[in-house]
């Protein structure tokens, strides 16, 4: 896709589901991505299945509930690659358990890797962009989860971290809006997807996931990259301020 090639992307949660699919057709498509995630190993086998490609991949090990790690890596993205030109905050955990009786270690961790993590990044991101004159795009994977209350109760904070991400982007638009900025910054909300993060954060084994029953119907995570090169592949004056993706039938 020409809209991509040759952009510096930083992209988190890249190690696997959503952000390795996304890892992998940005990086066929010419662009040039960072990838962060806290599981190295898993970075270098991404690196490697991606020589050869038209793009490259650049895996960066950092762990997003640690400024610090955050801040290194726009750093070493600009030092090493260039200026960041797209942005895809698609990291994301989910832990197991109810609101009235959970972990706060755990409710901790959801806010601080799905909401704060992606203040930051946002943050970071703009003044680089400001900084070099780019007008570049911020693509924030939040959920349906974000927009009415799930069936699930184990949930927990998660539909409120998500919900949080969503009116965040939301207002950091209008801020861009009112600067004049060209900087494009869109909320993405994909329904139920089939990945690791349900295993991780026990609500689901690896077994359920790959057998679910018919009448459960999930997104793969290639449902989700189409959605989102699609948002990149428009026009500078055309915005996609928030999309919404469900699996057929989803909440009936």
């Amino acid at each position: 896709m020409d809209s991509i090639k040759d952009k510096i992307i930083l992209l988190t949660g890249s190690s696997a589901g959503i952000g390795a699919a996304l890892a992998k057709r940005l990086v066929k498509d010419g662009a040039k991505v960072v990838g962060l995630a806290r599981r190295k190993d898993r970075l270098e086998a991404l690196q490697k299945e991606l020589e050869g490609e038209a793009g490259k991949f650049y895996p960066c090990q950092a762990d997003l509930m640690k400024e610090e790690d955050i801040l290194q890596a726009y750093k070493w993205t600009v030092d090493n690659v260039g200026p960041v030109e797209i942005v895809i905050n698609n990291a994301g955990v989910i832990r197991n358990g109810r609101l009235a009786e959970g972990s706060i270690e755990h409710f901790r961790e959801v806010m601080e890797t799905n909401f704060m993590a992606v203040v930051i990044s946002c943050k970071e991101a703009i003044q680089i962009m400001k900084a070099h004159n780019i007008d570049g795009y911020i693509i924030n994977i939040s959920s349906t989860a974000a927009h009415y209350p799930t069936m699930s109760d184990l949930l927990n904070v998660y539909p409120s971290s998500k919900h949080a991400l969503k009116i965040y982007t939301e207002n950091l638009r209008l801020e861009l809006a009112k600067q004049k900025s060209k900087i494009r910054i869109s909320s993405m909300s994909p329904g139920g997807v089939a990945t690791e993060i349900a295993i991780a954060g026990g609500l689901v084994t690896e077994e359920l996931l790959k057998n679910l029953p018919k009448d459960i119907r999930v997104l793969s995570p290639d449902d989700v990259v189409r959605c989102v090169m699609f948002m990149l592949s428009l026009p500078p004056l055309a915005h996609i301020t928030e999309l919404i993706l469900r699996p057929l039938g989803e909440g009936a």
